[in-house]
């Protein structure tokens, strides 16, 4: 008799390894987006120490301890959240019927204006802090959208559902620092 395959040992082990690269990966790439926040100063030193200080943290208690807090995995999707949050209602402005799908998802009217409040009862629900001021504090929406411009931030402008145009940027950039 030949030796059985055992499919759950193999994805057991291929998901603790999982966590682990995730979380060194995570924290790794917010050290470096810190490092060149803090180098380039175009979104202010603050910001970006927090983010290497951050980085290190998680990393550094994942070393130490074998875990980390659940806040600092979550920080990166809370910064998406935030994103879309600002953004949802401008993507959403010609409703194709996409939306709906989600929208019902979040027990709300299945359409674009649905989804777009139900995303943002769901982020103010969960306890996710909106309003941006402190964190921005001296950053005005020119320097935010300049920085959304840059070549390195192309590809996530890119794969938007409507095309960002110039004044666009702008737009997004006052959004995201008046949220509250």
């Amino acid at each position: 008799m030949g030796r059985s395959i055992r499919p759950f040992a193999a994805l057991t082990r291929l998901g603790e390894a999982l966590f682990p690269a995730f979380i060194l990966i995570a924290s790794a790439s917010i050290v470096a987006l810190g490092a060149a926040i803090v180098a380039g100063g175009s979104l202010g030193e603050p910001l970006g120490w927090a983010c290497l200080v951050a980085g290190v943290a998680i990393g550094g208690s994942y070393a130490v301890i074998g875990d980390t807090l659940p806040a600092f995995v979550y920080l990166p999707t809370a910064a998406v959240g935030l994103a879309m949050l600002a953004t949802n209602d401008w993507n959403a402005r010609d409703d194709d019927g996409r939306w709906a799908a989600c929208a019902a998802a979040l027990g709300v009217a299945p359409s674009a204006k649905g989804f777009v409040a139900g995303f943002e009862r769901l982020i103010r629900a969960v306890g996710v802090k909106i309003a941006l001021a402190e964190e921005f504090a001296g950053v005005s929406p020119e320097q935010l959208a300049a920085q959304m411009r840059a070549p390195e931030n192309l590809p996530m402008r890119q794969s938007n559902r409507r095309a960002i145009g110039e004044r666009d940027l702008l737009v997004i950039a006052e959004r995201v620092l008046s949220q509250g």
